[in-house]
């Protein structure tokens, strides 16, 4: 067997001549689920956000879960809305392609408010249930609250030159990728491919 799990050889019981030879590829479950897993990766695009320093934001994300991540947006997608005093979690309006953009934003300031961005396909929320559930809404929990973190690590404010230079910040948007590594065998999607 060599380093990468490949163990090379005749099979016992094999019907192959002598000559032949059977490659058979042996991975331990780490390594697919390392293969599989969700990710978060950045998009490349910057999002304006507020002009004042993030503390206590991570407070409002530790309250995100994969069940209540998904459903109304806008005025009315703000997570654990009674919970949270400085900051809250809101999905915002779906971007294009049946994706939710999760924000986390500084209550009661002026646009640009946002202080994390993340953009999270629908089609993980459609999986959450069915044999396993416990793991993906897991799995999917964590990767939402690594996500908002990553973008709220990433903020970065600039002050223009001048004694009355304007202040600006931005933010990574970040994106959910990858597979469970408890994908449901029996899912179909409830919308067309995002292409």
């Amino acid at each position: 067997m060599n380093a990468r799990g490949h163990a090379f050889g005749r099979l016992p019981g094999s019907k192959h001549p002598p000559n032949c030879e059977t490659v058979l590829v042996v991975r331990t479950f780490r390594e697919r689920a390392i293969e599989m897993a969700l990710s978060v990766e950045p998009t490349g695009d910057l999002a304006d956000a507020w002009t004042g320093p993030p503390d206590g934001a991570t407070d409002s994300i530790a309250l995100v879960t994969a069940r209540n991540a998904y459903g109304r947006e806008g005025r009315e997608g703000t997570i654990e809305r009674t919970v949270t005093q400085n900051w809250r979690v809101d999905r915002q309006k779906n971007v294009a392609g049946g994706r939710s953009n999760l924000q986390v934003q500084k209550n009661g300031a002026n646009r640009p408010s946002t202080a994390a961005c993340l953009i999270v396909s629908n089609q993980y929320f459609f999986q959450l249930d069915g044999p396993d559930t416990a793991n993906r809404e897991a799995e999917l929990t964590r990767i939402l609250r690594h996500g908002l973190n990553v973008s709220l690590d990433s903020w970065i404010q600039t002050t223009e030159a001048g004694p009355r230079g304007k202040r600006a910040a931005v933010v990574k948007v970040f994106e959910v990728r990858g597979e469970y590594s408890s994908p449901r065998p029996d899912f179909v999607s409830p919308q067309k491919p995002v292409r």
